[in-house]
């Protein structure tokens, strides 16, 4: 199982308190080398104005994702295929897209087999249904009737969101990784060596966490050799 540590950008930098905690920098490059050297193999980077629609950090992201240190999951509300191939250009290895992969089957299919393999679905849950437009609206979908939707689609992976309060149900996660033919990763906001080995134990493929929990509730190095390749 791969941890991957999240890396928020803000404003023309990385965000100190969701990503890098005490390491006290707004360096993105940096700190994607950091992890590296801990023993990371892939990162997410999530570009916080593109996704409220209010700008882009795409060169951060590309001097990231150009630098071959680690591999770049980019999320950057994506909702285009001139979008998705944009981030690709910039360097990511896989493009985490926007609402609109929830909403229209028909254009993620489409999407999907012209860039089989590369595109990961995310989606936020609260109470095992599926959520969008931030915690506004909650789709009449269950999480595993969405699993049903996207079988035989070539996505690369599932990611799996909550509320920063909990968490989703192990018991749930785990008929979710089981109805899927596609890597299942989930959202931890508050994670421990314990909660990382039981989601293992649990068949998940991954678990995303804020940059910030490596410099402050984890030892970068200890999750890095245990999880991070």
């Amino acid at each position: 199982m791969l941890v991957i540590p999240r890396l928020e950008l803000v404003g023309g930098v990385a965000s100190r308190i969701a990503s890098l905690g005490a390491l006290g920098s707004d360096d993105p490059l940096a700190a994607a080398r950091a992890w590296a050297a801990d023993g990371f193999s892939r990162l997410q980077v999530v570009d916080r104005d593109a996704i409220a629609g209010r700008g882009s950090n795409l060169r951060l992201a590309e001097a990231v994702g150009r630098d071959g240190a680690i591999e770049v999951d980019l999320s950057a509300g994506s909702n285009s295929a001139e979008q998705i191939e944009a981030c690709i250009d910039a360097g990511a290895s896989r493009v985490v897209l926007g609402a609109r992969a929830l909403t229209e089957d028909d254009w993620l299919r489409s999407v999907a087999e012209t860039f089989p393999g590369a595109l990961i679905v995310e989606t936020m849950v609260r109470e095992r249904r599926v959520v969008t437009r931030g915690w506004v609206r909650t789709l009449p979908i269950d999480l595993l009737d969405l699993v049903d939707d996207l079988d035989g689609v070539p996505v690369a992976a599932l990611v799996v969101a909550a509320p920063a309060g909990g968490g989703p149900e192990l018991a749930h996660l785990e008929d979710v990784v089981e109805g899927c033919a596609f890597p299942v990763f989930v959202e931890d906001h508050h994670p421990t060596m314990s909660a990382l080995r039981a989601f293992e134990h649990r068949g998940l493929a991954g678990v995303v966490i804020p940059g910030g929990s490596l410099a402050t509730a984890l030892d970068p190095r200890s999750v890095g050799n245990e999880f991070g390749r």
